[in-house]
């Protein structure tokens, strides 16, 4: 099982995601890369966690662990605590609701991403189905 956050769980998150019909057939259209900012919080994960990828037309083809979110440019970023990504990554938090409750910021164009809310629940679902191990446990 890898460590949510690092590079071993990105690598297997965008393979898993690449292989998945589901999520390829609801992404079909979607283009906008990602940066997601995971916030420390102490006594849980005292780490930043940053991780970038690409999701162009249902499949991941760049992906890369950042130690800062101002290493690249994005179309969005979403940064939310940790206890928060640990929810939506378990399938236990709706990604797109997190958005709108405010849980989950975003900096890019709202209207944008708000269309995608079908690749989006398709990604956390392979998400939720990944064998992960988090910094809590």
């Amino acid at each position: 099982m890898a460590l949510f956050g690092t590079r071993e769980w990105l690598d297997e998150f965008c393979r898993t995601l690449n292989a998945d019909s589901e999520y390829r057939e609801a992404a079909r259209e979607y283009e906008g890369d990602m940066i997601c900012v995971c916030l420390p919080e102490e006594g849980v994960c005292s780490e930043l966690l940053v991780q970038y990828f690409n999701p162009f037309h249902g499949k991941i083809d760049e992906w890369t662990v950042l130690s800062d979110p101002e290493e690249r440019e994005a179309a969005f970023t979403l940064t939310a605590g940790y206890g928060v990504w640990k929810k939506i990554c378990r399938g236990e938090l709706d990604m797109m609701k997190a958005v709108m409750t405010r849980k989950l910021k975003v900096q890019g164009k709202m209207a944008q991403l708000m269309k995608q809310i079908k690749p989006a629940r398709a990604l956390v679902k392979v998400m939720a189905g990944l064998p992960t191990t988090f910094h809590d446990e």
